[in-house]
């Protein structure tokens, strides 16, 4: 009875090779490193995204007291609000997202 290849012979066993696309060095980068400014303009986008899903979330949950107000329904109004204004926000991080990387790839594919 021939005697198993274990553990499997690391040059032959297909779960070690590495894919060729990862062994291909990274394309040189054609732009300067940021400046300055474009990193407070990019920490400043990063800040605008927090408050706006903080915003998004507050006012969620202010309409949900309103509401709650109005016709005396007790914390529901606000849970629903709450629950509201994550998915809004959420909704509204995803958008951002996406655009970015629309941006960055258009920005890649015309260099």
């Amino acid at each position: 009875m021939p005697e198993p290849d274990w553990p499997p012979d690391p040059a032959h066993d297909p779960r070690t090779r590495i894919p060729d696309i990862l062994r291909e060095p990274p394309a040189a980068r054609t732009t300067e490193p940021p400046t300055v400014a474009r990193q407070f303009s990019e920490a400043g986008a990063a800040w605008g995204v927090a408050f706006n899903f903080i915003a998004t979330v507050l006012g969620g949950v202010a309409l949900g007291w309103l509401f709650d107000w109005w016709r005396g329904t007790g914390p529901w109004g606000v849970l629903v609000g709450l629950v509201g204004g994550f998915f809004a926000a959420a909704v509204q991080i995803i958008r951002y997202s996406l655009r970015q990387d629309r941006q960055a790839a258009a920005r890649r594919n015309s260099h």
